[in-house]
């Protein structure tokens, strides 16, 4: 109580066009960030958030896009709280999928062994203790969308590949969507499951709450179609 008394003194204190101008900053920076958020999703375009290879966001991206992180984190936090979900689970033996990573997971993380993450977000920057100590590759995509084929080609070979070398985990923001269409892309090729319903299905077994949406259900199919 005595602090939060003394932060009020403290915003009662200052000049009122100190506090216009912090509200008025506020205002322009969630507009340019809205804004770019909708062109970003309007011309599917995950590289405007400038996300590099090494899995880090730009400087320029945290001062454009900083309301829709904030956002991000507080919605990924929120689900990670009240949903009581594994952070990531084992599909087939050594094949993890699961949500963006936190500090607070590097202890399990660690202790599954895994060397290899594919990661499909655009909207984060990658945790560090992954980014730094892995085989790490972006494939940069907007939440509830789908890769092309070719990305999903890209992605189905280096998961292959990299089983080869030790565990692999694939994720996106929550583990239900991109990520889900990826491993299910590999499942197929690998024979382990005939069809996209089969696959689906059998992700589902293993992490609730997993649903594509039906532009990501589209591109399996044609994945199906055009590459097995």
């Amino acid at each position: 109580m005595p602090r939060f008394s003394q932060l009020a003194r403290s915003c009662k204190s200052l000049p009122g066009r100190t506090i216009i101008s912090i509200i008025t900053f506020l205002i322009i920076n969630s507009l340019i960030a809205l804004t770019g958020v909708v062109c970003a999703f309007w011309l599917e375009k995950p590289s405007l958030f400038l996300k590099k290879t090494s899995g880090s966001l730009s400087l320029l991206s945290y001062f454009i896009f900083w309301p829709y992180f904030i956002l991000n984190t507080i919605a990924l936090a929120l689900f990670r709280l009240f949903s009581q979900k594994n952070a990531l689970d084992e599909i087939i033996p050594n094949l993890y999928l699961g949500c963006q990573l936190g500090i607070m997971d590097y202890k399990r993380f660690v202790s599954k062994g895994i060397k290899n993450t594919l990661d499909l977000t655009c909207e984060f920057g990658e945790i560090g203790f992954i980014r730094t100590r892995q085989n790490y590759f972006s494939i940069p995509l907007l939440d509830t969308t789908a890769p092309t084929l070719n990305q999903l080609n890209e992605a189905v070979s280096w998961i292959t590949t990299h089983l080869e070398i030790g565990p692999v985990f694939v994720h996106c923001a929550l583990g239900h969507g991109r990520s889900a269409t990826v491993v299910a892309a590999f499942l197929l090729k690998q024979g382990t499951v005939n069809n996209v319903k089969e696959a689906i299905e059998f992700i589902q077994a293993k992490r609730a709450r997993v649903e594509l949406h039906p532009k990501q259900l589209a591109v399996l199919e044609q994945f199906v179609h055009c590459c097995l």
